[in-house]
């Protein structure tokens, strides 16, 4: 009931706003009219989603998303500090299982409003920045820009503040 009626006020607000600017409305017009405040009023119907859902959507997102960065990265590109692919996979496999634990540490209101794309471009750094001397060498902001598209500048913001949430990268092996 409560529906029909804000949808009839509505249609008939529209019907006003019309005549005063003096236009003829047709069936098609009106039909149109209606489809679009029963889509808004579907929207509003909608339940909202619970924080640890939209937080586990979040997590998800920045993971797969991670995980399709990581593999963008061709072996022939830094192939002169691996013997072979199979310790470049490896070593993928072993930035997945970081991020895993280092998405656990980190809460819903800690990555809310952050664009979660610009977050695993800074994610990835910070992981690679944490694999040790050897492999820091590997994981540097040039590769990291081509691979996510975006700018050295956006990297190191988005580094910066995981060393605010987290602390050093040479640190984390402690904390997870």
């Amino acid at each position: 009931m409560e529906i029909k009626d804000t949808t009839n006020v509505r249609l008939e607000e529209y019907i006003e706003v019309c005549n005063e600017l003096g236009h003829k409305i047709n069936k098609k017009m009106l039909n149109n009219a209606m489809l679009k405040i029963l889509k808004s009023e579907n929207r509003w119907k909608k339940k909202s989603i619970s924080k640890a859902k939209l937080e586990e959507q979040i997590k998800k997102k920045i993971k797969i998303l991670f995980q399709k960065n990581i593999n963008d990265i061709r072996y022939k590109e830094v192939k002169e500090y691996f013997d072979d692919k199979q310790e470049f996979n490896k070593l993928k496999i072993d930035m997945l299982l970081r991020l895993d634990k280092i998405l656990k540490v980190i809460s819903y209101n800690q990555i809310k409003n952050l664009n979660y794309k610009a977050f695993t471009a800074g994610l990835l750094y910070y992981i690679g920045q944490s694999l040790g001397k050897e492999n820091k060498k590997i994981f540097i902001q040039s590769l990291i820009e081509t691979v996510t598209n975006f700018s050295s500048t956006t990297i190191r913001k988005k580094y910066h503040l995981l060393i605010d949430l987290l602390g050093e990268p040479e640190d984390i092996k402690s904390k997870i």
